[in-house]
């Protein structure tokens, strides 16, 4: 039927400004088929060419209709009869579904009797277990009273329990495992009215087993009988009094020897380090069987086999915790920060111990330990942020009353200022053992860094301000290029191996943090050595001015030609002289840069005063020559003329000579602190301008 339709569809899209093909797309859209079509027909023609399309589909179809109409009236032929055979089927299938009913109520019947059956027989099952457990919990508390002897009635009781008493181990290890038995029995039948009669019974029991293994324990403690203790701690982890053993132990021989030791009578007459010393002499000599049997480092003699008592950390709950409450109680002034020298070595001796003291731990025991409620409490117990204040304010108080006197003298003999060497030493003070503390490495790093920064805001200040003395700063000068190179090194040989201490880590940022700290500084000393050059050019300067007085020398005062230099450029070598021979603190390098900008300065300098001064004496020279010219035209006479040339002319080549013999005394000076004139631009156009204006007589 499809297939007819399609071949109508290619006669009835003829003609059309579309395809027939575009409405049997799975995608197709009525906006997007109006928008394409709307650019190309008018939408006149597009709606003319949908309603003739519609009006062709309809009579398509009703030919497809007339055509196939055979084919619908056989379909509705061949469907007669078809309900009658479902209604014959109906009755059977009801009959099926009754009998089905039945046979499932039958199966349930027999399945919730079966299951009433099984729940009673469970319920007998249960009530004979807990029967069962009674009668075993009645002969596991008579059976452990006669071993204890506690059942007065009995006849032998006495000497049986005499009798056990000779292998105390032996009988201990025998009685815990009935009283095992016994708490899982009692555990079975809660609620009982039999427990509650029987209870007495077994807390005597119970006292009498404790009385008895703590009698055990200590009698091994005392004598220091390994296999004694061994079935002792077995004994109390048989029964699950883990804790008691522990309690006791602690009790009968840490707790006596530590109060004896850690008192303020003992810490006032032999110091902490005597008490640290003789906690853990204690602890090797006197507690190491019990140590070590809690560790399986000891091994039955009887057995030949390792026997490891893991629950029990004597170690931690025992002594640790003892020590710790003493320390808290008795000595609290071990942890006050008000004296800072005295904390600091109280500090390293009690971490020195807990080192010595968990190097005693098994890998558990260690673990217990650091994570132990009063270890944190003893660690916090030492007020570091409190001492790094105190240090703090210490060593920022030295930087601060050094920025108020930076050229006292210094207290380390590297350097010649208060200033620096007050901040080299307080940078060397945060790393110096005796103030360093490993937990505060990140506050003393940012010390550090904050003593750089402070160095050079002074030195940014001094910069701006035009107090400074030729003398301050090359010792600043000198000082700076001198902790630069310091630092550098005290960082890679001190500091880096202190932050590495604790593990490795990415040195990478410290690395940058220090470069770009003494990048700072470097950029001062560029700075520092512009301000010295400027101060050295000021003045030589004052000596070059006096330049300008050469011609008040020679005009009109029939002086002879100079044969020698002006007194002042030997006065404006002067300073850079002294600066040469004083400036003993600077390298070579940087003296040399600093005499080299001076003298390329001072020639720049003479080199302007010198040409304004000739250019001057030219100017003076042309006006006198049109002077001469005027009155030789007004009178006729020659005798002026002849005047002007023999007077005038003569005192501005004297000048011209002494400005001459100066510029040669100026490199010549230059040439005794190390430099040619060559060197320097200016120079060479001031020797070219002397020369070239030196006109023959």
């Amino acid at each position: 039927m499809h297939n007819s339709l399609a071949n109508l569809n290619v006669s009835i899209s003829a003609g059309l400004c579309f395809k027939e093909e575009e409405f049997l797309d799975t995608n197709f859209n009525v906006d997007k088929f109006v928008s394409k079509y709307k650019d190309l027909f008018p939408l006149s023609t597009l709606r003319e060419d949908l309603e003739t399309h519609y009006k062709n589909i309809q009579l398509a179809l009703v030919e497809l209709i007339n055509r196939d109409y055979a084919d619908f009236v056989s379909l509705s032929s061949n469907l007669i009869g078809t309900d009658k055979t479902i209604e014959s089927l109906k009755e059977p299938l009801l009959e099926i579904k009754s009998k089905v009913a039945v046979v499932r109520d039958d199966v349930s019947t027999v399945l919730q009797s079966l299951k009433e059956k099984l729940e009673k027989r469970k319920l007998v099952r249960e009530k004979k277990l807990y029967l069962k457990h009674l009668m075993n919990l009645v002969h596991s508390v008579e059976k452990i009273e006669k071993i204890l002897a506690a059942d007065l009635k009995s006849p032998d009781a006495e000497i049986l329990f005499n009798q056990e008493r000779t292998q105390p181990g032996h009988y201990l290890e025998r009685i815990a495992g009935e009283y095992n038995q016994l708490q899982f029995h009692v555990n079975q039948t809660k609620g009982h009215p039999i427990i509650e009669l029987i209870r007495p019974r077994v807390s005597l029991i119970t006292s009498k087993l404790q009385e008895a293994l703590e009698d055990s324990f200590q009698l091994g403690i005392e004598n220091r009988q390994t296999d004694i203790i061994r079935r002792s701690l077995r004994t109390y982890a048989l029964i699950d009094k883990i804790s008691y053993a522990e309690d006791l132990f602690r009790n009968i021989l840490v707790k006596p020897f530590i109060i004896s030791v850690i008192n303020e009578d003992y810490f006032n007459e032999h110091g902490i380090e005597t008490i640290c010393s003789d906690i853990l002499k204690f602890i090797k000599q006197n507690c190491s069987i019990v140590l070590n049997l809690s560790a399986g480092e000891l091994y039955d003699a009887d057995q030949q086999e390792q026997h490891s008592i893991n629950s029990f950390d004597f170690l931690v709950n025992s002594i640790w915790v003892e020590i710790e409450k003493a320390f808290e109680e008795n000595l609290p002034l071990l942890f006050s920060p008000g004296n800072p020298e005295i904390f600091i070595k109280r500090y390293r001796v009690m971490m020195g111990f807990l080192d010595e003291l968990e190097k005693c731990c098994v890998p558990s025991s260690f673990y217990n330990l650091r994570n132990h409620t009063t270890y944190h409490s003893f660690m916090n117990k030492w007020s570091l942020p409190v001492y790094f204040q105190i240090r703090f304010q210490e060593i920022g108080g030295q930087v601060e009353s050094a920025v108020d006197n930076p050229y006292d003298k210094s207290p380390d003999d590297l350097f010649i200022s208060n200033i620096v060497g007050t901040a080299w030493k307080c940078i060397c003070q945060c790393w110096n053992d005796e103030v360093f503390i490993s937990v505060l490495k990140g506050r003393f790093w940012k010390l550090t860094m904050q003593i750089i920064c402070r160095l050079g805001l002074f030195l940014q200040n001094l910069i701006t301000s035009e107090n400074s003395s030729l003398e301050n700063l090359c010792t600043l000068l000198g000082d700076v290029n001198c902790i630069i190179l310091k630092i550098k090194e005290y960082f890679t040989e001190v500091i880096l191996k202190k932050i590495l201490e604790d593990g490795p880590l990415d040195v990478t940022i410290y690395q940058d943090a220090i470069n770009e700290s003494c990048e700072i500084l470097s950029t001062q000393l560029t700075s520092l050595s512009n301000q010295l050059v400027s101060l050295l050019t000021h003045q030589i300067n004052l000596q070059l001015d006096s330049v300008k007085n050469v011609p008040r020398l020679y005009r009109r005062t029939n002086k002879e030609p100079p044969s020698e230099p002006s007194k002042y450029v030997l006065n404006a070598i002067i300073p850079l002289n002294k600066f040469a021979s004083n400036a003993t603190m600077l390298s070579e390098n940087q003296r040399h840069d600093i005499l080299s900008s001076s003298l390329g300065n001072l020639s720049e300098r003479y080199y302007t005063l010198v040409d304004e001064l000739l250019t001057a004496i030219r100017k003076t020279e042309d006006s006198l020559l049109r002077l001469k010219q005027q009155r030789k035209a007004a009178s006729g006479q020659s005798e002026v003329n002849q005047l002007v040339n023999t007077s005038e002319v003569s005192d501005e080549n004297k000048i011209r000579k002494q400005l001459l013999l100066d510029s040669e005394a100026f490199g010549h000076h230059m040439s005794t602190l190390g430099f040619t004139g060559e060197s320097f631009p200016a120079y060479l156009k001031l020797m070219n301008v002397v020369r070239s204006a030196l006109t023959p007589e």
